[in-house]
């Protein structure tokens, strides 16, 4: 892995084992499915661009707006974002920020919109808020690539709390609720 990083000579068989390691993440990120079933479609490809760094997801995306702008617009659509915060119960909300560092969430908050700032700070005791405070003035000018970075970290705890039936993720325009 470190000759083909530093693109010094790299033997075939090492060029096997990465690719070889690679492929079976790879497909460790598709959930289990049965032999006879089909593995394609568009929420696989939701699936995988969740899971994939925020520069990985631009580039895919922009790559496939420029060849199938009504897929792109699909999968946009399916996927879940930080501004998608927004849309959850407060509970919900209560339950990612919880485990979410003070530090990380000061960076994510940085230059966010009104919508989701106020949604996450009307969640938080107190005493989190005046920790979150502390931190947002500590923050001095930072990079976009770790505002992105402590944005993907929430939406990353979002997922594996959805996965674990913690909190439900509503896609799009979900139904509403009857009394």
């Amino acid at each position: 892995a470190e000759c083909i990083a530093g693109l010094s000579s790299a033997t075939p068989a090492a060029v096997a084992i990465v690719s070889q390691v690679l492929k079976s993440r790879a497909a460790s990120m598709i959930s289990p499915r049965s032999a006879a079933e089909v593995t394609g479609g568009v929420q696989p490809l939701v699936d995988i661009i969740n899971r994939a760094p925020v520069a990985t997801e631009k580039a895919v995306l922009e790559a496939l707006e420029q060849r199938n702008p009504e897929l792109a617009a699909e999968v946009r659509s399916r996927l879940l974002t930080f501004t998608d915060l927004v849309r959850f119960e407060d509970r919900d909300v209560q339950l990612i920020v919880r485990g979410i560092d003070m530090g990380v969430l000061a960076l994510a908050l940085r230059g966010a919109p009104a919508a989701v700032e106020e949604k996450i700070r009307g969640n938080l005791s107190e005493r989190n808020r005046e920790l979150l405070n502390s931190e947002v003035e500590l923050l001095g000018q930072v990079r976009v690539s770790q505002v992105e970075e402590a944005r993907s970290e929430l939406v990353r705890t979002i997922r594996e709390l959805a996965e674990e039936g913690r909190i439900t993720v509503q896609r799009g325009d979900a139904d509403e609720f009857v009394s």
